[in-house]
């Protein structure tokens, strides 16, 4: 007698961003804060999933790391391609990456990381967020998409960061 064919569950797609009051996410390719707690958040969270951005979020990471996220499966769209890193997937559009993603994601959950064109693109195939919600209005020069449709609070813990004060919530979409 055969055996049946696990069925694997669809993975969910999830956002992950560092956002202020004013949905501000970014600035000159950085983010305008500095918090440990949400580096180990977004580690902690992304780590051993699929992981997608935009170009300049990988030429960032790569600026501050030297290399890669590692432990996950990169997946950057670009029109251009880029240099041959192990573990990274160039692809040219959202529909593309989402096609890979799904193939590659082993753990269930498919991270987007940014940028602003990114987050507003795939934000309509999300089902849950994971925010870091920094005090304040920042420098900034690139923007989170509005995210009122998020109305299910499944987690939420306030902490402090030397001068920033912040919130991590995960929000998840009802409808």
């Amino acid at each position: 007698m055969k055996k049946a064919k696990k069925r694997s569950k669809p993975s969910i797609i999830s956002i992950i961003a560092s956002v202020d009051e004013g949905l501000g996410i970014g600035y000159k390719n950085k983010l305008p804060w500095d918090i440990s707690e949400d580096r180990k958040w977004f580690k902690e969270k992304t780590l051993g999933h699929v992981v997608v951005m935009g170009a300049n979020t990988f030429r960032s990471i790569i600026g501050y790391l030297g290399k890669p996220l590692s432990g996950r499966e990169n997946i950057v769209i670009s029109g251009k391609g880029g240099d041959s890193y192990e573990g990274v997937h160039f692809v040219d559009s959202l529909e593309r990456a989402l096609k890979l993603a799904k193939k590659l994601e082993q753990n269930g959950e498919i991270f987007f990381i940014g940028g602003g064109r990114v987050y507003a693109s795939a934000i309509s195939y999300t089902k849950r967020l994971y925010l870091t919600l920094v005090a304040g209005i920042h420098k900034v020069d690139t923007l989170f998409p509005k995210y009122s449709a998020f109305d299910k609070v499944v987690y939420e813990k306030t902490g402090r960061s030397g001068k920033y004060k912040y919130t991590f919530k995960v929000l998840e979409k009802t409808k």
